[in-house]
């Protein structure tokens, strides 16, 4: 069996991604895809932070903002899964999802510290190279861990 991680979140989706992830597990012998969609509570925690708990911004009360915003937050994850889903399915390939919430890094890298993974495809993270320069890559966090500890062929994708 020939696995493989794809991993998706909020602020890293990336069509390309999936097309390479279909493209690796029709190459491989009898691949199994996992797909994990990572919800980074710490950008909505930032967003919270910055509007309150209490009070109004505009006309609209905050907390019926935030829910509103996890509301859409929460079907475009659905959406997307679906999509992916779709796509795997027309190709016959043998998938499963999985979901986690919290720092992209750490979820990726926990991800990979309970399964040995084939082939890992990440979405490169869209900073200028000044911000990856000066605030460092999660991304690259993530690849470095699973070249060095897991042995994981490493796919960053645009």
């Amino acid at each position: 069996m020939h696995t493989i991680l794809a991993v998706f979140s909020m602020t890293r989706y990336s069509t390309e991604l999936l097309v390479r992830v279909i493209a690796k597990a029709k190459e491989a012998t009898d691949p199994h895809v996992t797909v994990l969609y990572v919800t980074e509570k710490t950008d909505l925690e930032k967003l919270k932070e910055r509007t309150g708990d209490q009070g109004f911004l505009g006309t609209i009360p905050v907390d019926r903002f935030m829910h509103s915003v996890l509301g859409e937050h929460e079907k475009l994850k659905q959406e997307r899964l679906l999509e992916i889903g779709r796509r795997l399915d027309e190709e016959h390939i043998s998938y499963k999802v999985h979901e986690r919430q919290g720092k992209y890094s750490d979820s990726v890298i926990r991800e990979v510290e309970q399964t040995l993974y084939d082939s890992v495809f990440l979405p490169k993270p869209q900073r200028s190279c000044i911000e990856r320069l000066f605030l460092g890559s999660e991304v690259m966090r993530v690849a470095e861990y699973s070249r060095k500890t897991r042995k994981s062929e490493i796919n960053i994708v645009e």
